[in-house]
């Protein structure tokens, strides 16, 4: 619905809206004009577009990542990796990246958790395959990035110690430790000191 668009396009929308609305949509056709296989067409108060899932990245990811965890469960972690790697590599930076509002931002905090959600899996796979030497730099990096998220954590130091460097993942749990209890004021997370334990 155009009122939709309207509250999506503009966290303040200008005085009339619709006809840069119209202005927006009217550019937008222009440029689709070149894809022969995508049409936005006009209905009762709204638009709607069509294009098949094939040409948008996003549905390709999740198809590729559903066949993934469908092999995972068949016992195919090898086949299952390559599906994950493919579908990982349809991300080519941040999503939705050059727009802002609140909309968008809901959208793109839910996009990157998907993101990672698929990382995690992918991950899973690799440990078990003994891949955990060539995890480790991406590993740290994503903990790095995302320090709040407890199983990136788990699986760097799984990965660290699995390559026989236990200090180091002993190192993580500290560093992690540390935050939490500096930053929330609660002791680390139950499984990640379970893990701790065990190493």
């Amino acid at each position: 619905p155009a009122d939709t668009l309207i509250d999506r396009i503009w966290d303040e929308p200008p005085p009339k809206p619709r006809p840069s609305l119209y202005t927006y949509i009217k550019r937008l056709r222009d440029r689709l004009a070149n894809f022969g296989d995508i049409r936005l067409e006009s209905r009762s108060g709204g638009y709607l577009l069509h294009v098949s899932d094939e040409n948008i990245d996003l549905h390709r990811f999740r198809r590729l990542r559903g066949q993934a965890r469908a092999l995972t469960n068949a016992g195919d972690d090898e086949s299952a990796l390559e599906l994950h790697r493919t579908a990982a590599r349809l991300w080519r930076a941040e999503p939705l990246a050059d727009l802002s509002g609140e909309w968008v931002m809901r959208a793109r905090t839910a996009l990157v958790d998907e993101l990672l959600a698929a990382t995690f899996q992918r991950i899973e796979i690799e440990l078990r395959l003994g891949q955990h030497a060539d995890l480790v730099g991406e590993l740290s990096d994503l903990v790095g990035r995302y320090p709040w998220v407890e199983r990136l954590a788990e699986q760097l130091m799984v990965a660290l110690y699995r390559c026989g460097r236990q200090a180091e993942a002993l190192e993580v749990y500290r560093d992690v430790s540390n935050r939490v209890v500096s930053e929330l004021g609660t002791e680390a997370w139950p499984a990640l000191r379970d893990l701790h334990q065990r190493i």
